[in-house]
């Protein structure tokens, strides 16, 4: 199942008069740990911190994306590519558990 990513994709749910809603919520975000709620045995939902970053700046962002323009220019694509498919052909490489 997708998760939402920001604001516009969630409902939000005001648990100012949810006590015990409230009080899981607090404990989230004290530890950093995720809440799976359950009933019965079975998940019902899941209380996720809040992620802490700090606000960025945008034009902080595109210097930092621009400074990383052509830093493969010096890497050989093709020996990249080669080696690429001769490590996935190496016997005894264990396939992949999906």
């Amino acid at each position: 199942m997708a998760q939402p990513r920001d604001r516009e994709q969630r409902d939000e749910l005001d648990i100012s008069a949810m006590p015990e809603l409230r009080r899981v919520a607090e404990e989230v975000a004290r530890s950093g740990r995720v809440r799976v709620l359950t009933e019965n045995g079975k998940v019902v939902a899941r209380v996720v911190p809040e992620e802490a970053r700090p606000p960025t700046d945008p034009d902080e962002r595109r210097q930092a994306l621009l400074s990383i323009a052509g830093s493969w220019d010096e890497v050989d694509d093709e020996a990249l590519i080669a080696r690429i498919y001769a490590d996935r052909d190496r016997p005894g490489r264990a396939a992949p558990e999906w």
